[in-house]
């Protein structure tokens, strides 16, 4: 059996052309990824009744992914999530990012690697995408060249094995930007699905999402997640982070964490006849509950509303870059990125 099909999915601006790659498993999962910022544009899963639903939200046409600004199912990078003041210092030099929020640089910019074209290559179970981003490309010194390889399982697991180098110490902080809902990506919101993370501690941030450099216990918080909570009934608790995040959208630092693969979120979706499994290698992961989706037009007609869907970002603790205390995200020219994400859906 062929696990990988390759089909022509649109031709960008640049007149570049943008191919899809579905890989199957024997189960009759089938995941859709195109070479455009190495997208992850559909999840399609049977329920126990055997009906296929499609869990992650997206759009129809490549149009529609150059234009979008969600990072719908995306690779992020150079570096995810937020870095204060679009600047860092690294080396003794000061290096100057775009401020394409606020005063602050979000997921590599608006030229970041979601905007990119990946090379390509299929494997037996998936494929690996390349892309090589120059020296001073956004701003980020050193030629860094990443690879990031999807596999699909028998077991439903979606692998994200992610690897990368460098000609000169950089900030290297990639994560994929699926944005999930297990009841399907145009069946309503995820306010009912069930949470648990695996967090004993996570970063508050201050009133532009900026981590504050602490590191704060979740016991007596809404931020408690180790037990399974109702999404809804989490971000509707009065607490001035949830303001700040306009609900969730806080890093949780992950239990555990030893650069191994670790258990980072359990998402569970209205009916719990469906659970989304989240592993990853590295320390935190940003729970995003899809406060700034609204009246997003997205595949088969669907209009996608604030919580349409949720974001589990592996990752480096946002900022990491500019606070000594976190988990450095500094790749130095010589040595390899690596690290493995896993979205297993049960």
């Amino acid at each position: 059996m062929k696990y990988v099909k390759k089909d022509y999915f649109g031709t960008t601006k640049n007149l570049n052309n943008v191919y899809k790659f579905t890989i199957f498993n024997n189960r009759g999962t089938e995941v859709d990824i195109i070479n455009y910022g190495a997208t992850v544009t559909s999840f399609k899963i049977k329920n126990s009744f055997g009906h296929v639903d499609d869990i992650v939200l997206g759009y129809d046409n490549l149009k529609d992914y150059e234009n979008g600004n969600k990072f719908f199912g995306a690779i992020i990078g150079r570096c995810a999530n937020r870095i204060s003041k679009a600047s860092f210092r690294l080396n003794n030099k000061v290096y100057t990012l775009k401020n394409n929020e606020g005063e602050n640089h979000i997921h590599g910019g608006d030229g970041g690697f979601h905007r990119r074209i990946w090379n390509y290559e299929i494997k037996e179970r998936g494929v690996c995408f390349t892309y090589v981003s120059e020296d001073m490309e956004e701003g980020y010194p050193g030629r860094c060249t990443l690879n990031v390889e999807y596999t699909l399982t028998d077991e439903n697991e979606l692998f994200i094995d992610y690897t990368g180098e460098t000609t000169k110490d950089t900030v290297l902080n990639p994560t994929n930007h699926c944005y999930f809902n297990l009841n399907g990506h145009n069946n309503g919101t995820i306010l009912k699905h069930r949470l648990i993370v695996n967090a004993d501690n996570y970063t508050p941030i201050d009133s532009y999402s900026i981590p504050t450099g602490e590191i704060h216990g979740v016991e007596d918080t809404p931020f408690d997640l180790r037990k399974s909570k109702i999404i809804n009934d989490i971000i509707n608790k009065k607490h001035k982070q949830l303001l700040y995040g306009k609900g969730l959208d806080h890093n949780f630092c992950i239990n555990g964490y030893k650069d191994e693969l670790k258990l980072g979120a359990i998402l569970e979706s209205d009916n719990k006849e469906r659970k989304l499994l989240v592993y990853t290698t590295l320390p935190g992961i940003q729970v995003y509950t899809g406060s700034n989706i609204g009246k997003e037009k997205g595949k088969n007609n669907s209009i996608y509303e604030k919580h349409s869907g949720i974001c589990l970002e592996t990752q480096y603790y946002p900022n990491s870059i500019n606070i000594p205390e976190f988990e450095s995200p500094i790749l130095k020219a010589g040595e390899i990125y690596s690290s493995r994400t896993i979205y297993k859906v049960e």
